[in-house]
């Protein structure tokens, strides 16, 4: 569960100095983790991309708060637990109590741009299929309603489809989200 960019250090970090001289043969993880990165994480983009071609994909990104605080990326938007940029394939987002900067909207259309100044859905991967949901912690109650308005629909929804639950979305209690204006 590391960011693709880090994989490489905590591979080698891993198995080259942590579990070095362990006396343990580590050969069929190291098998598993080499199936991972040929057949899935090589191939991330192509795999979500026929996911999308052949069902219908919503995208879900909780926001609001930092990431773990015990880390080195601790100012990453996220929803205490999975960085926003990530559970969302993408986005661009403030560190954790900032804003975006002029510079990094200008140009890019309002309606990809959270009320609070904090997300760019712009630049996820499937920017009409995803949703963001401000202050929903990692482990509260999944929106039931809105998800089952999304897996019942008869076709590709897309943040447009259901005017209760536009792009930019708030949690006002546990499993109850709204429109974030």
């Amino acid at each position: 569960m590391i960011p693709d960019e880090y994989f490489d250090e905590c591979y080698d970090h891993v198995f080259n100095e942590v579990y070095k001289n362990d006396g343990i043969d580590h050969s069929a993880m190291i098998e598993k983790i080499e199936k991972y990165n040929t057949s899935i994480r090589n191939r991330k983009e192509d795999i979500l991309n026929d996911i999308n071609d052949s069902a219908n994909l919503y995208v879900v990104a909780r926001y609001g708060y930092c990431s773990v605080f015990a880390t080195p990326s601790w100012r990453n938007a996220s929803d205490l637990v999975i960085d926003v940029k990530y559970g969302s394939f993408g986005a661009s987002t403030a560190d954790y109590g900032s804003v975006l900067s002029d510079e990094q909207i200008k140009g890019v259309d309002a309606k990809f741009i959270s009320p609070d100044k904090t997300i760019n859905a712009s630049t996820c991967m499937f920017p009409e299929q995803t949703w963001f949901i401000y202050d929903y912690m990692h482990m509260r109650s999944k929106p039931e309603d809105m998800f089952e308005k999304l897996l019942c629909y008869d076709g590709q929804a897309t943040v447009d489809t259901f005017p209760e639950y536009p792009r930019f979305l708030k949690c006002i209690g546990d499993g109850i989200v709204v429109p974030n204006n």
